[in-house]
């Protein structure tokens, strides 16, 4: 079979153009109907020979019958390995005709690979964002938390002072009713036998004193206790709420950060999709 100059002047530099290619390539060149040369690539193959009719309706017999370049963009389904088609019909010289195409075929595995990678960074990112949000909206309701928890702190500090008040009051009424007691102790024995009666009433004002004035000692020491543990409530609130804004802070600087990546994934999709 006798193969137009030009083509075999494509066969000739099919190896060049091969090493000139970054990507891996396969090349074939065809006539009108037939494929007369094809060199695959170190992974891309079409499996195809020469000697082996073209297709119709395939890229190269496409570019030949549109006199067109013709692209296609085909999925590893095919062959394998995901790669971009380009067929360019080949004319010849003098006539103007064409004679045959040639068939360029660059293997778009590794881009592909890429954008898979920067589609699943994405998603993970994603997921990252949904979490930080959600443990953003439990910190800042942890601090609402413990701001609440500080005012009832401060409110029931303010209600034992006020409890502390009325004790003081009743302690002074309870040293007050001692001396009564003593006062009329002392009357009645000066009074003698007319006396005895109100030196029972006297007695018992001074029991009803010390009775009155141990309790208040109690309530004094039970009030004590509860402003020392409410005040260390206190001071572990205040943790809570440092701890809280160290959170926040965290949590900002994070969400910064997943901001910058998603930009970075953003560059790497569009570096894969521009190879």
């Amino acid at each position: 079979m006798s193969i137009h100059p030009q083509l075999t002047q494509l066969i000739e530099l099919s190896k060049t153009i091969q090493a000139l290619a970054i990507r891996d390539t396969a090349i074939a060149v065809t006539s009108l109907d037939t494929y007369i040369h094809y060199l695959s690539g170190r992974q891309l193959n079409h499996k195809v020979k020469a000697g082996d009719p073209v297709k119709p309706g395939s890229l190269v017999d496409k570019a030949m019958s549109l006199r067109e370049r013709q692209m296609a963009i085909v999925d590893a389904s095919l062959f394998g390995i995901p790669y971009v088609g380009t067929a360019l019909p080949i004319y010849d010289n003098e006539t103007g005709k064409v004679i045959g195409s040639l068939f360029i075929g660059e293997s778009t595995e590794k881009q592909e690979l890429l954008r898979n990678m920067a589609k699943e960074l994405s998603q993970n990112l994603s997921d990252i964002t949904d979490s930080t949000k959600n443990i953003s909206d439990k910190a800042e309701e942890f601090t609402r938390f413990s701001n609440q928890l500080a005012k009832l702190t401060e409110q029931f500090n303010n209600k034992i002072g006020e409890v502390n008040s009325f004790t003081a009051i009743i302690q002074n009424i309870s040293k007050k009713s001692n001396m009564l007691g003593i006062n009329a102790a002392i009357e009645s024995a000066r009074i003698g036998e007319q006396g005895k009666g109100f030196a029972v009433v006297a007695e018992e004002i001074s029991k009803l004193s010390k009775q009155s004035n141990d309790s208040v000692v109690s309530i004094s020491q039970m009030t004590n206790s509860i402003m020392t543990d409410s005040q260390s409530l206190k001071d572990e609130t205040q943790t809570m709420y440092t701890l809280s804004d160290e959170i926040m802070t965290i949590l900002n600087t994070l969400t910064q950060s997943i901001e910058s990546i998603y930009g970075m994934v953003e560059e790497l999709t569009s570096i894969s999709d521009s190879l």
